[in-house]
């Protein structure tokens, strides 16, 4: 956080754990074992935790609140695009 209270610069690291989070459990989301509803009560402990990590104390701007949303939709389609049709 800034002097003015800016966020913007602690939003693309926490977009980036929650990135990194992804990946470590990428097994997990191709997983056939699993269906979708756990695979979303995995998604909110193990990465949306990162994403929001201390975000009770930040201002957010409308673009970081986009990347935000972004970045939680990216999680949720690659849950859904890994589910066998």
């Amino acid at each position: 956080m800034t002097k003015n209270n800016d966020c913007t610069p602690v939003v693309k690291p926490r977009i980036n754990l929650a990135s990194q989070r992804m990946e470590i459990l990428k097994t997990l989301w191709s997983s056939k074992e699993f269906d979708n509803k756990t695979k979303v009560d995995v998604l909110s402990p193990w990465v949306f935790f990162r994403l929001v990590y201390t975000a009770e104390t930040w201002t957010l701007k409308a673009a970081d609140t986009r990347k935000h949303l972004a970045c939680e939709m990216k999680c949720y389609r690659r849950i859904w695009k890994e589910q066998a049709f």
